[in-house]
Parts: structure tokens; sequence; C-alpha cells
């Protein structure tokens, strides 16, 4: 018998989707549930800093900065995950990054599910409304991050009409017809339920896995994983790097937004944790994804082992042009390559 086990969740979606926003409104609602959640962050280059807007709303933060998890960090992850199923929180919740394959790591869980005491193991799509199925070559992949999940949630929804809601709603339960559309609250209530479930299992001495999941999209592929290496669409998330550079101790508000703004069109997403001028007690995460306008930025807790920084990612970054445009904005930085043109 196994031990009692915990849920998983898995927030995937591509860059920019607002899987990072979904999660901090998890941990708010399972906090004032009773509940917490211990959280596993897999970002590019600095996933400290996602981790930073988090401080205090999990009952612990593990980040981890690889662009596939499965491919560069899967020891590293399933070692996090085994040390989570033994901390305090109720349940497991990994966010992996947005331009991340779920096909293999799902594989991977699936042979090693009997290592791992989790249980339901589930998986939520973040599908932005403004963006799916326009993402051009990386249309293929964003789809593999829908294709895998039994849960898919649609984001900024407030930013598009209802005939463009209408139309994302019918092509998503056209290519994913098992798969279950949640909100917040629901998703919240169902993890909650899980929660009870997995605590009634070990009460009663119940062996783990056998309370009844919320759906879960029977389609998962059971492929070979050097075959799965030779899948194109798994070849489009290895594109896409990252990389991230110094910023200066601190700046005003509208050069960093002006900066974020003037970014070249291969930069997909732009975070920046910087502290401003204008509010010199906090510390400040600026966010953008593509083309967009930059997001409200969101204070968070001094976090010491992160310098002022910009985290880009893209699938062609020129981290010299990168440079050189942060020496224009605000001059001499230290950090920066001295010979960036």
């Amino acid at each position: 018998m196994r031990s009692p086990a915990k849920p998983l969740l898995f927030l995937t979606g591509f860059l920019g989707a607002g899987k990072t926003t979904l999660l901090r409104g998890l941990l708010e609602n399972l906090r004032t549930r009773g509940r917490s959640a211990d959280v596993i962050l897999n970002d590019f280059a600095n996933a400290d800093l996602d981790a930073a807007t988090l401080d205090g709303a999990a009952a612990s933060i593990a980040p981890i900065a690889a662009s596939c998890a499965c491919c560069e960090s899967l020891d590293e992850l399933v070692a996090l995950c085994l040390a989570a199923a033994k901390k305090r929180g109720d349940l497991l919740l990994v966010e992996l990054n947005g331009t991340a394959d779920p096909l293999s790591l799902l594989e991977a869980f699936t042979l090693l599910e009997e290592k791992l005491p989790f249980f339901p193991r589930l998986q939520v799509c973040v599908v932005d409304a403004r963006h799916w199925g326009r993402r051009g070559e990386f249309a293929m992949l964003e789809r593999r991050q829908l294709e895998t999940a039994g849960l898919w949630l649609p984001s900024h929804i407030d930013e598009v009409g209802r005939e463009r809601l209408d139309q994302v709603d019918s092509e998503v339960r056209a290519l994913v017809p098992l798969a279950c559309r949640v909100d917040a609250q629901v998703l919240v209530e169902a993890l909650v339920d899980e929660i009870s479930g997995a605590a009634s299992d070990s009460e009663t001495g119940a062996p783990a896995g056998t309370a009844t999941p919320l759906p879960i999209h029977a389609g998962l592929a059971k492929i070979g994983l050097a075959a799965f290496m030779e899948d194109e669409v798994h070849r489009l998330s290895h594109r896409f790097t990252g990389c991230s550079l110094a910023l200066p101790p601190r700046v005003r508000r509208h050069t960093i937004e002006a900066l974020l703004r003037d970014l070249p069109p291969w930069v997909i997403r732009a975070k920046a944790l910087v502290k401003l001028v204008e509010n010199p007690g906090s510390r400040w995460l600026f966010q953008r994804s593509g083309t967009d306008e930059p997001d409200e930025p969101i204070e968070v807790s001094e976090v010491r082992r992160v310098s002022p920084s910009l985290v880009c990612v893209g699938p062609r970054l020129d981290p010299g042009r990168l440079e050189a445009m942060i020496r224009a904005q605000f001059g001499t930085v230290p950090g920066l390559s001295p010979d960036a043109e």
C-alpha cells in the first residue's frame, strides 16, 4: 500500500496566458478556506521573479530555471515533488513555463507514478482568448499544451468580444471534446473537494488513489521518450531561449515601461524586477507579452537573492541587442557587458 496521496495540479498555457495570475488567485482562495499548497515554478532564466510575487501565499515555493523541465530538469522536478509530498501543503501546484511541452512530462510522471504519491494528477490549461490560434508557427505548441489537459480555463476574456470568445470556445471544444471548461472559482472548489477526499482516504486507511477524480482527457498518448524527442511540436519548444540582464538599482516607472514597449518582436515574454524612484520602499514586477501594453506592475516583497533584472523569452534572442537597449535607456549599468553596443 502506498503512502497517503495529495492532489497534484499542473498549470500549462502559452507565454502571457495568465498562469501565474491564476496561481496567485488559487493560493489566496485556498488560504481563505483554511487550505495551503506547495508550489513548484518552472521558468526560463529566473523563476525567482515569479516566486517573489507569491511570497507568503504558499506553504512552500521551489523554483526551477529550465526551458523544458522534462528534458533539462526532470530529476530535479521529481526530487522537488517527492520533497513536496512530505511538506505541510494540502496539494501540489506545478506551473510549467509558457513554452513547455507537457506531453513528455506527463508521460514521465505516468511511468514514475508508483514512486510519486499524488492523486489525482490533474492538468489545467490557461487559454488566452486574445491570441488563441494566432501564434503562427508556434500554434502547434499551444495546441499541444491544451491537448493533454483535462481542464481548461479561458483568460483575458474581458479584453475580447462575445463573438471571439464563442469562437475560442468552439475551437477548443472541437480539439479537446472531453476536457472540462472551468473558471477560477470552480477550479478551487474542485481542488478543495479533492483535498478532502485525500484526507478521508488517509483517515480511513483506504489505498491512495481511490477517490473519484475529475474528468481527465482520455487521449493522452503513450509513446516512447526517444521517439518523442523527434516530435516536431516538441522541437518547437526548444526553439525558445531565455536570458536575464542586469538593470539599474532604481529606475523611474516611465523608463522601464518605455523599455518594455520598445523590445523587438522576437521577445515573446518579458519581465522586469526593479525598484522605483517614485516608490522606494518596495520592488515591482513589470511584465509584457508579445506586443501588448505592459501589465500593471505587481508589488513584491524584498527578495535579496534576486537583483534588479530584465528576463526575456523568445525563439531568436539577441542578448547583445537587448543590452544595448538597456544602455540606451539607462546609461551605464553594473553587471552588463562593457562592450554592449
